[in-house]
This record gives C-alpha cells, sequence and structure tokens, in this order.
C-alpha cells in the first residue's frame, strides 16, 4: 500500500522493539519484512542494510526491489582485483528511487490529464499507479504536492508520445540533444556543441549580461529536448553555425594553415636544439678519461641547467626519472583561496568555494535528477568559483567529463581558482584521459596566474613545535 503516512516495519522474526519512523499524520500502513523479497530479507538480516533502506524497499513492487537493491551499495576498487561494497546511505536510495522508479509528476513535460496522449495508459488523475490517487484522502492537485508516478514505462511511453505529438504539431522545431557523445549520421537531432541554448532568467550582473547564452539574435528559434535529460522540455536556442553573437566566426583556413606551418617550424627547431644538446652531453662524458664523481655530476649539472629553458630542462628530466616532488599537503593552498575568495566578496562579487570531490558529486546528482543545465547556470552565475583539492581523489570518466564541461563553459566568462597538490603533467592520473587534460589545461592555463606553494607542511610545523616545545629561558 503506498502512503505519504507514517509507516512501521515490524519484525516478527526478531526479537526486540518496533522502529517507528513517523513522517505526517495521515493514513498510516503497517510494513512487515514480509513485504521484502527474499534478497532484501537476507540483506537485511546479516546487516548488510538498515531499517530505513528496509522501509523503503518494503514499499517497492517485488519486480522493482531488486534493482533498487543494488542501488544500496557502491562498488569501490582500492588497488585490488576484487571491488569492495559500501553501504550508501538511505538518502542515495531515495534519490535513486525519485529518478528511476518514483517520477515526480509536477516536472513531468506532457499534459497530465490527457487521456488520449496513451490510450491505453489513459489519464494520469485516474490512474491507479499514481502517488495519492485516492481522491478521499488526497486532493487532485497531480503533482503540485509531491504526487509521483511509480510506473516509469508508462511515464517515459507518455514523454515520447508527447515528444511525438509536439513535433507532428510544429514540423519547424528544431530537436535538440543534452546527452554527452556524436549523433548517428542522418539523425535531425542536433548534439551539444551544435547550438547554444537561450537561458530565460536575467543576468544578475553586466559581466554576465555579455555571455551568449543570456543574448537573443535574430536567428533564435524554439527547440525540443529529444535526448538526454529533460526529455520533452521546449527550449530557446540559436543553431546558426554563421550567427556572430552564439558562433563567433572561426579562424580562416588561411590563418589555420599559416599557424600549423608555425607551430611545425618550431617543432623542428626545438627538435634540433634538443638532439644537438643530447649530443654535446655524450661528448663531453666520451672525453672525460675517468668516471665521473656525483660532485662533479652536479657541478656540471648547476652549470648546465641555468643556460636551459623550462621546457628543456622538463625533457631533460623525463627522460632520466626526475619528478616534482608531489605536494603533500599543509602548505596553506586552501588558506590563500579563501583569502582570495574572502577579498573577492569585499568587493562585491559572487563567489562559490567547494571541494572537487563536492563538485563532481553536485553535478552527477543534477544529472541524474534531469536538473544538469539548472545547475550549470546556477554554478556560470558566480563571478569567481573555488575549486579545492584537485587532485586528492581520482575522477570516474562520467565525472571527469562534467568537471570539464563545466570549467569550459566558465572559460573566458568567469574566474575560476583551482588548488591541486599536483603538477600538471601528473592531472592525467585524476582525470583519466590524456585528449580530456590537456584540453582543460589549454583553456585553464590561458590568462592564468600560478602560486607554486612549496615547503614543508604547517600543520607538520606545529606538530612538531607541540611534541618538541623550546626550553624556556
Amino acid at each position: 500500500m503506498w502512503s505519504s503516512g507514517r509507516a512501521v516495519l515490524k519484525e516478527n522474526a526478531v526479537t526486540g522493539p518496533e522502529d517507528h519512523i513517523s513522517t505526517g499524520n495521515t493514513y498510516a500502513s503497517r510494513l512487515k519484512l514480509a513485504d521484502l523479497v527474499p534478497s532484501g530479507v537476507d540483506a537485511f538480516y546479516a546487516d548488510q542494510i538498515g531499517v530505513g533502506h528496509a522501509l523503503l524497499l518494503a514499499k517497492l513492487p517485488p519486480d522493482q526491489q531488486e534493482q533498487a537493491l543494488s542501488a544500496c551499495f557502491k562498488e569501490v576498487y582500492n588497488g585490488a582485483s576484487k571491488s569492495t561494497r559500501i553501504l550508501l546511505p538511505v538518502r542515495n536510495l531515495q534519490f535513486w528511487i525519485d529518478s528511476n522508479i518514483l517520477l515526480v509528476l509536477k516536472d513531468a513535460p506532457f499534459n497530465k490529464r490527457d487521456a488520449e496522449l496513451v490510450p491505453t495508459a489513459g489519464s494520469c488523475a485516474d490512474c491507479p499507479k499514481r502517488t495519492g490517487h485516492n481522491k478521499l484522502l488526497f486532493g487532485d492537485d497531480l503533482g503540485r504536492q509531491g504526487d509521483r508516478c511509480i510506473d516509469p514505462t508508462c511515464y517515459q511511453s507518455k514523454v515520447a508520445a508527447h515528444v511525438a505529438k509536439t513535433i507532428a504539431a510544429k514540423p519547424e522545431l528544431v530537436q535538440i540533444s543534452t546527452a554527452y557523445g556524436a549523433q548517428k549520421e542522418g539523425s535531425p537531432v542536433l548534439p551539444r556543441n551544435k547550438y547554444t541554448a537561450i537561458r530565460d532568467d536575467k543576468p544578475k550582473s553586466k559581466d554576465e549580461a555579455k555571455q551568449p547564452e543570456f543574448k537573443v539574435c535574430k536567428f533564435t528559434t524554439e527547440a525540443i529536448i529529444t535526448e538526454g535529460s529533460e526529455v520533452g522540455i521546449l527550449q530557446k536556442v540559436c543553431a546558426n553555425p554563421s550567427c556572430p553573437v552564439h558562433h563567433p566566426k572561426q579562424a580562416t583556413n588561411r590563418d589555420e594553415e599559416k599557424y600549423k606551418a608555425e607551430q611545425e617550424k618550431q617543432r623542428k627547431e626545438q627538435a634540433i636544439a634538443n638532439t644537438t644538446g643530447l649530443r654535446v652531453l655524450a661528448a663531453i662524458g666520451s672525453a672525460v678519461p675517468v668516471r665521473l664523481m656525483k660532485r662533479d655530476l652536479l657541478f656540471i649539472l648547476e652549470k648546465l641547467v641555468g643556460t636551459l629553458d623550462e621546457s628543456r630542462s622538463e625533457m631533460l628530466g623525463r627522460q632520466h626519472g626526475v619528478r616534482q616532488k608531489r605536494d603533500d599537503g599543509g602548505t596553506g593552498k586552501t588558506h590563500i583561496a579563501i583569502a582570495l575568495g574572502l577579498a573577492a566578496c569585499q568587493q562585491g562579487h559572487r563567489v562559490r568555494f567547494t571541494t572537487t570531490a563536492a563538485l563532481v558529486s553536485e553535478l552527477i546528482e543534477a544529472r541524474d535528477d534531469k536538473k544538469l543545465l539548472r545547475f550549470q547556470k546556477q554554478i556560470a552565475s558566480y563571478e569567481l568559483l573555488i575549486v579545492d583539492e584537485l587532485g586528492f581523489v581520482p575522477l570516474s570518466k562520467t565525472g571527469a567529463e562534467l568537471l570539464f564541461e563545466m570549467l569550459s563553459q566558465r572559460y573566458e566568462r568567469g574566474s575560476t581558482l583551482i588548488t591541486s597538490n599536483l603538477p600538471f603533467q601528473e592531472w592525467t592520473e585524476i582525470l583519466g584521459s590524456e585528449r580530456l587534460t590537456g584540453a582543460l589545461l589549454d583553456r585553464l592555463t590561458h590568462h592564468v596566474h600560478i602560486l607554486e606553494m612549496n615547503g614543508d607542511s604547517y600543520r607538520l610545523k606545529q606538530s612538531r613545535r607541540k611534541r618538541n616545545p623550546p626550553p624556556e629561558r
């Protein structure tokens, strides 16, 4: 039985008091452990899931409990061949249910009272699969107070029917996708990089008003999302590649060929210089009749490194396995970032501080909740975004792609401050892709100020002072 009221999980086979979970004063249902599927019962008795997880699972139909049970856990790999299962909080299971099974009707793009949209399903107002459908107990609000659809298949079929009906009524509508990846050949759907979505809200500052998504051009038209998240939503877009407002003119072929020729010339000169330098070093080594001692090598190194530019020094270090010392933390990166953020706030700028792990988690949750565009617009509204601790936790492929897209949207539109304990050449270990890392660094290092926080950890110094206080005079 579905109810938004109080529920009690009574364990008949387990001795002990009942667990009471109260969320309201409406009609209550009594849920027993027998309402769980066998795998859920086994997980509950083995203490793999808690009472809150069991309550949420028991409210679902049996055919959906198995899928929801797997969503209670997260597979974590810690360098071992086998993964470890970690139980996620109850709120994660609730979020998964809201995104995959109990779909919020107020966010549905279709007319919920249209019985002819999918004739076999009928109207959502009279559907028994809607929470709160009993009009003797609940008002006929169709979602305004939290009604949900518990049949994802029916919900998706109505979304698809709504899209088909809308396109048939307005053939001139542009079809767009909010998903990642290229479209199939011949598909009428425009991918993300072929259009610019126009925002309906007003800019909050003069600098924000200069951004392309706040401007309307003569090519602005109405589009419908047919793939990805928020399918069925109408959106104003500019999809004209020749629009000077939303699609600035790219460099001509002649300029591009000139740039490539210049780059190739510099690459060849660099290769010749590197080869010459290595041959000189080899000649010096062969000319010395005795084996060089460590102090001799250090002397030569001190004299030669000063004559090399930064790129050649890095190349020489990579060839001989010399790496930059990794920052183990405590050098004041977060302290400086917070100080700069406070200074920006005092000057009237909008600032947001977050960690990399928290930001990526919010991006993934927004995508799963079909609110990614809304969250991206919110992040874009900040004049300064501080992303702390990039490099401490490896990112998943999806998380890295979402972080790259968010930082790319801020390129030359808003200021971004990033703290990291890794040198640039090791960012691939965190982002997982050389191409994505290269593209991200290309944007971040343009108009950039780099502060290197070298030295010992302040926390370690304070800890040593406490253990070994200076002698009293």
